[in-house]
């Protein structure tokens, strides 16, 4: 059976087919819309992180690695097709190296982007989602922000960038619910029941 893909738009590199997108940029630049790119729950980065959408040939050419996108996305990624010329971007948004020392160890990269393959086909993604679950929720207990691993760091925040819609009652970044709350306790910060307290007080 053949998946259909989620609506991304083109390659922000080279304007390819939706259908061959997989792999999200995180640009060091301020996205052109607050609060619908990438952020960082480590360092306290708030979701305002350019992104770029890539397909399989760029990244597979190396061009994803040696350059920066021609554009970045304009909106939420899955939400939104419009596109903004990366050189129109202005302020720099990066991590904070004192939260990170991981990262002062890595080679600096030769580009503004740090890619990321994950899958974006819709039935992909949910079976990622599926597997975060999975990882975050064991036996009942959920698993509390500051012991999540980076590939979990990375697939929540992700992953909640690509959803358009959020499940009323279960928080969009642990996955907690009304039934298996965070350990100690939580309760709802917003009218929608997406987003639990110990998680907003750790972004």
């Amino acid at each position: 059976m053949n998946r259909a893909p989620k609506l991304l738009g083109g390659c922000c590199w080279c304007g390819g087919s939706v259908g061959e997108c997989r792999a999200i940029g995180m640009v060091h630049k301020k996205a052109p819309i607050a609060g619908t790119g990438w952020g960082c729950f480590q360092c306290g980065l708030p979701n305002d992180g350019a992104m770029a959408i890539a397909c399989d040939a760029c990244v597979e050419s190396g061009l994803t690695s040696t350059q920066n996108p021609r554009e970045v996305c304009a909106g939420k990624p899955g939400e939104s097709a419009l596109r903004v010329m990366y050189n129109e971007l202005g302020e720099s948004f990066d991590h904070d190296e004192s939260k990170h020392p991981e990262l002062r160890e890595q080679t600096p990269l030769p580009t503004d982007t740090r890619l990321i393959a994950i899958p974006v086909m819709r039935k992909d993604a949910e079976e990622c989602d599926a597997w975060l679950q999975s990882q975050l929720v064991k036996d009942g207990v959920v698993k509390d922000i500051k012991d999540y691993t980076g590939v979990e760091r990375m697939l929540a925040n992700v992953l909640g960038a690509l959803h358009a819609n959020y499940e009323p009652g279960v928080c969009r970044v642990c996955h907690c619910t009304d039934v298996n709350s965070c350990p100690g306790g939580c309760c709802w910060v917003n009218d929608d029941a997406t987003l639990c307290s110990e998680c907003a007080r750790q972004l």
